[in-house]
């Protein structure tokens, strides 16, 4: 009895170094192409936000931040604008340039 549970142990054990190595081993590439680990990009899909984990040692940055945005178009300067409380003109101005500047500086 002892030695089957002994067994199972050392399976399960063994397991999980099967997956450790493959998750470093993914991490690794996912890191050398975007520049975050597969746990950065599952918090960026949880929080809705850019997070790197790295930042944790880094002062001047955040771990997760403001992702900066997507203004190709009228109507989605609009939209910027109205969730930065900016009267929505669809043009980019001094105040949407702030916003944005904050974004990028982490300010926000």
């Amino acid at each position: 009895m002892i030695a089957s549970n002994m067994g199972a142990g050392a399976t399960i054990v063994s397991t999980a170094e099967t997956v450790d190595q493959v998750k470093t081993a993914a991490d690794v590439v996912s890191y050398g192409t975007t520049h975050k680990t597969l746990t950065d990009h599952a918090l960026d899909a949880v929080t809705g936000r850019d997070c790197n984990l790295v930042n944790v040692f880094d002062k001047y940055h955040k771990v997760c931040r403001e992702r900066m945005p997507d203004l190709s178009t009228r109507e989605k300067i609009i939209e910027f604008q109205r969730s930065k409380g900016i009267e929505p003109t669809g043009t980019i101005g001094p105040k949407t340039r702030m916003a944005i500047w904050r974004i990028k500086n982490e300010l926000d």
